[in-house]
């Protein structure tokens, strides 16, 4: 993994920052999240999907010049009209003025992300999928199937409500520009997912999961293989993928060679 200094920061917070753009704009246009909206404020934007979302949040502030307090009086006005505390990931190399803002004006910290990358290894080089399991990308009349996987591997039951937050962000993911979704099978059997996007030589992983009776056969890993090496054969150089510190996610990602570039804060107001 190369050294993150802010040029690396600016480009893995665009990436990401450009997905959850994405999922608004994707939400609001199945009709999902009607009053899905977003608002450019300076170097970031802010995105609101609905309340029971967790996707409601600025993201992208600081990284091209100083914040100043007339950019989070928008911030706290964007989220206000719409009856939310004001949220925002805060990248540790952002301009320290973010910060400095954020103490002033009393917002806390309320969870912590770790944004993961590597370097691409050659495609003969990595891991074979575990014998018995199967992945491959969906095909159009497959995208349902794919959605219900990875929603119950996110929820750890079958059987989800249509409206179940598991169910609408997978459906989101599936519909967004360029995602190429990934299905594992065993058996036959649809056993979890994972998607992926590509930004020029960056692929963003994301939406993986696994249900919870195929757990515990190297799946997550299968999916990360499958990935990396597209992502390989695309031209891309560097993978990136976001998970909670301490989890299992984030120990699967690890053992496949992803390093934490940087811990990324969410604090709210």
């Amino acid at each position: 993994m190369p050294f993150v200094d802010q040029d690396v920061a600016t480009q893995l917070e665009g990436v990401w920052t450009l997905e959850l753009v994405n999922y608004a704009e994707t939400l609001k246009r199945l009709g999902l999240s009607p009053s899905a909206t977003t608002e450019s404020i300076g170097d970031g934007v802010c995105v609101y999907t609905s309340p029971d979302l967790p996707v409601n949040r600025a993201a992208g502030m600081g990284l091209h010049s100083p914040v100043t307090a007339g950019q989070m009086q928008e911030i706290e006005r964007f989220f206000a009209d719409r009856e939310m505390p004001a949220q925002f990931d805060l990248c540790p190399l952002a301009d320290p003025s973010l910060l400095e803002l954020a103490a002033e004006r009393g917002y806390h910290v309320i969870r912590f992300l770790d944004v993961l990358s590597m370097d691409l290894p050659p495609q003969d080089s990595l891991p074979a999928v575990p014998l018995g399991v199967e992945i491959r990308t969906i095909v159009a009349d497959e995208t349902e199937l794919w959605v219900q996987a990875v929603a119950s591997g996110f929820a750890a039951t079958d059987g989800l409500d249509e409206s179940d937050a598991n169910v609408v962000l997978a459906r989101a993911a599936a519909h967004s520009p360029g995602v190429v979704c990934y299905l594992a099978t065993v058996g036959g059997q649809p056993a979890g997912g994972g998607a992926m996007v590509l930004h020029d030589h960056l692929a963003a992983l994301f939406s993986s999961s696994t249900r919870l009776p195929f757990r515990g056969r190297g799946i997550q890993n299968g999916l990360v293989t499958m990935r990396l090496k597209a992502a390989a054969s695309a031209g891309c150089t560097t993978a990136s993928v976001l998970a909670t510190p301490g989890s299992v996610s984030h120990r699967n990602l690890e053992r496949a060679g992803f390093r934490v570039a940087y811990t990324r804060p969410t604090l709210q107001r």
